[in-house]
Protein backbone atom coordinates (compact mmCIF):
# COMPACT_ATOMS: atom_id res chain seq x y z
CA UNK A 1 0.00 0.00 0.00
CA UNK A 2 2.67 2.79 1.12
CA UNK A 3 4.45 1.86 -2.65
CA UNK A 4 1.22 2.49 -4.11
CA UNK A 5 0.59 5.86 -1.89
CA UNK A 6 3.66 7.74 -2.39
CA UNK A 7 3.25 7.47 -6.57
CA UNK A 8 -0.30 8.88 -6.00
CA UNK A 9 0.89 11.71 -3.40
CA UNK A 10 4.03 12.20 -5.66
CA UNK A 11 1.52 12.57 -8.95
CA UNK A 12 -1.48 15.03 -7.49
CA UNK A 13 1.67 17.05 -6.21
CA UNK A 14 0.97 19.62 -8.28
CA UNK A 15 -3.00 19.75 -7.64
CA UNK A 16 -2.15 20.24 -4.15
CA UNK A 17 0.22 23.30 -4.97
CA UNK A 18 -2.69 24.51 -7.14
CA UNK A 19 -5.16 24.40 -4.88
CA UNK A 20 -3.46 25.76 -1.95
CA UNK A 21 -2.24 28.63 -4.43
CA UNK A 22 -6.45 28.96 -5.13
CA UNK A 23 -6.68 29.15 -0.88
CA UNK A 24 -3.97 31.28 -0.07
CA UNK A 25 -5.76 34.06 0.68
CA UNK A 26 -8.04 32.47 3.05
CA UNK A 27 -4.99 31.15 5.53
CA UNK A 28 -3.54 33.15 8.10
CA UNK A 29 -0.19 32.71 8.04
CA UNK A 30 2.57 35.44 8.85
CA UNK A 31 3.92 36.97 5.47
CA UNK A 32 6.97 35.33 5.59
CA UNK A 33 5.32 31.56 5.15
CA UNK A 34 5.80 30.75 1.34
CA UNK A 35 3.16 28.04 -0.54
CA UNK A 36 6.27 25.82 -1.71
CA UNK A 37 7.40 25.64 2.01
CA UNK A 38 4.12 24.73 3.04
CA UNK A 39 4.17 21.86 -0.21
CA UNK A 40 7.28 20.51 0.55
CA UNK A 41 6.67 20.50 4.76
CA UNK A 42 3.18 18.63 4.29
CA UNK A 43 5.03 16.55 0.84
CA UNK A 44 7.50 15.08 3.52
CA UNK A 45 4.70 14.44 5.89
CA UNK A 46 2.75 12.19 3.55
CA UNK A 47 6.02 10.47 1.97
CA UNK A 48 7.71 9.63 5.39
CA UNK A 49 7.38 5.78 6.48
CA UNK A 50 9.28 6.02 9.59
CA UNK A 51 7.58 7.82 12.64
CA UNK A 52 8.66 8.13 16.23
CA UNK A 53 6.57 8.02 19.52
CA UNK A 54 7.47 9.33 22.12
CA UNK A 55 5.95 7.84 25.77
CA UNK A 56 6.94 9.24 29.15
CA UNK A 57 8.23 7.30 31.44
CA UNK A 58 9.10 8.68 34.88
CA UNK A 59 12.82 8.19 36.04
CA UNK A 60 13.63 5.27 33.37
CA UNK A 61 17.18 7.33 32.48
CA UNK A 62 17.38 5.63 28.52
CA UNK A 63 20.49 5.96 26.93
CA UNK A 64 21.08 9.24 25.18
CA UNK A 65 19.20 9.78 21.43
CA UNK A 66 20.28 10.29 18.20
CA UNK A 67 20.44 13.98 17.79
CA UNK A 68 17.68 13.17 14.90
CA UNK A 69 15.47 11.71 17.53
CA UNK A 70 15.80 14.49 19.57
CA UNK A 71 15.01 17.97 17.34
CA UNK A 72 12.13 15.60 17.01
CA UNK A 73 10.90 15.55 20.44
CA UNK A 74 11.75 18.99 20.63
CA UNK A 75 9.71 20.11 17.58
CA UNK A 76 6.37 17.40 18.32
CA UNK A 77 6.29 17.28 22.03
CA UNK A 78 4.81 20.34 24.30
CA UNK A 79 6.30 19.62 27.03
CA UNK A 80 9.58 19.38 25.54
CA UNK A 81 10.01 23.45 26.02
CA UNK A 82 9.76 23.37 29.93
CA UNK A 83 12.25 19.91 30.54
CA UNK A 84 14.99 20.99 33.20
CA UNK A 85 18.14 20.71 32.11
CA UNK A 86 17.40 19.46 28.41
CA UNK A 87 17.63 15.87 28.75
CA UNK A 88 14.46 14.11 27.67
CA UNK A 89 16.27 10.43 28.12
CA UNK A 90 15.75 10.89 32.18
CA UNK A 91 12.01 10.83 31.55
CA UNK A 92 10.63 9.60 28.23
CA UNK A 93 11.70 6.70 25.91
CA UNK A 94 11.11 6.34 22.18
CA UNK A 95 10.04 3.93 19.37
CA UNK A 96 10.29 3.51 15.88
CA UNK A 97 7.80 2.41 13.72
CA UNK A 98 8.71 1.70 10.08
CA UNK A 99 6.82 0.79 7.19
CA UNK A 100 3.63 1.39 8.89
CA UNK A 101 1.18 4.08 10.03
CA UNK A 102 0.01 4.39 13.47
CA UNK A 103 -3.80 5.39 14.47
CA UNK A 104 -3.60 9.39 14.95
CA UNK A 105 -0.73 10.00 12.26
CA UNK A 106 -1.93 13.67 10.90
CA UNK A 107 -1.34 13.01 7.34
CA UNK A 108 -1.69 9.44 6.66
CA UNK A 109 -5.14 9.45 8.09
CA UNK A 110 -7.24 12.23 8.75
CA UNK A 111 -5.75 14.67 6.51
CA UNK A 112 -4.11 12.58 4.32
CA UNK A 113 -7.66 10.37 3.32
CA UNK A 114 -9.70 13.75 3.31
CA UNK A 115 -7.13 15.16 0.74
CA UNK A 116 -6.92 11.22 -1.16
CA UNK A 117 -11.05 11.55 -0.99
CA UNK A 118 -11.17 15.45 -2.38
CA UNK A 119 -8.36 14.06 -4.94
CA UNK A 120 -10.99 11.08 -6.38
CA UNK A 121 -13.98 13.21 -6.33
CA UNK A 122 -12.20 15.77 -8.53
CA UNK A 123 -10.85 13.02 -10.77
CA UNK A 124 -14.37 12.24 -11.23
CA UNK A 125 -15.19 15.99 -11.68
CA UNK A 126 -12.74 16.43 -14.25
CA UNK A 127 -13.47 13.49 -16.66
CA UNK A 128 -17.34 14.62 -15.87
CA UNK A 129 -16.13 17.66 -17.93
CA UNK A 130 -15.75 20.01 -14.99
CA UNK A 131 -12.58 22.35 -15.66
CA UNK A 132 -10.60 22.80 -12.19
CA UNK A 133 -13.62 21.51 -9.47
CA UNK A 134 -11.64 23.50 -7.00
CA UNK A 135 -12.69 26.23 -8.32
CA UNK A 136 -15.75 25.92 -10.58
CA UNK A 137 -19.24 27.33 -9.20
CA UNK A 138 -21.12 24.23 -10.82
CA UNK A 139 -19.65 21.88 -8.01
CA UNK A 140 -18.36 22.01 -4.51
CA UNK A 141 -17.00 19.42 -2.54
CA UNK A 142 -16.41 18.66 0.97
CA UNK A 143 -14.42 15.53 2.47
CA UNK A 144 -13.39 14.53 5.81
CA UNK A 145 -11.45 11.29 6.03
CA UNK A 146 -12.81 9.13 3.50
CA UNK A 147 -16.17 10.75 4.02
CA UNK A 148 -17.34 13.05 0.91
CA UNK A 149 -20.38 15.58 -0.55
CA UNK A 150 -20.42 16.48 -4.09
CA UNK A 151 -22.92 19.40 -4.45
CA UNK A 152 -24.00 20.05 -7.75
CA UNK A 153 -26.21 22.10 -10.19
CA UNK A 154 -29.15 19.73 -10.93
CA UNK A 155 -28.54 19.76 -14.48
CA UNK A 156 -25.35 18.43 -14.32
CA UNK A 157 -26.48 15.78 -11.51
CA UNK A 158 -27.07 12.69 -13.96
CA UNK A 159 -23.84 13.07 -15.62
CA UNK A 160 -21.66 13.32 -12.78
CA UNK A 161 -23.33 10.39 -11.62
CA UNK A 162 -22.53 8.33 -14.95
CA UNK A 163 -18.81 9.37 -15.05
CA UNK A 164 -18.54 8.15 -11.59
CA UNK A 165 -20.34 4.94 -12.08
CA UNK A 166 -18.28 4.50 -15.33
CA UNK A 167 -15.14 4.98 -13.51
CA UNK A 168 -15.69 3.00 -10.34
CA UNK A 169 -16.58 -0.60 -9.45
CA UNK A 170 -19.11 -2.04 -6.95
CA UNK A 171 -19.63 -5.28 -5.80
CA UNK A 172 -22.90 -6.61 -7.09
CA UNK A 173 -23.39 -10.09 -5.32
CA UNK A 174 -25.77 -10.06 -2.28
Amino acid sequence: MESVDDIFWLKIKPYLREVLEHNWNAFKLPPTVEIDDILKNLMRSLLQNKNHVFVHAPGVDAPKWPDEVRKKFYRDIKESVSWPDGDPERDWIYLQLEGTTFSGHSTKTTLGNTLRTLMYAWYYQQCAGFETPWKNKKVFTIASGDDCVIFVSPEYTEHLMETILYLTTRNTKP
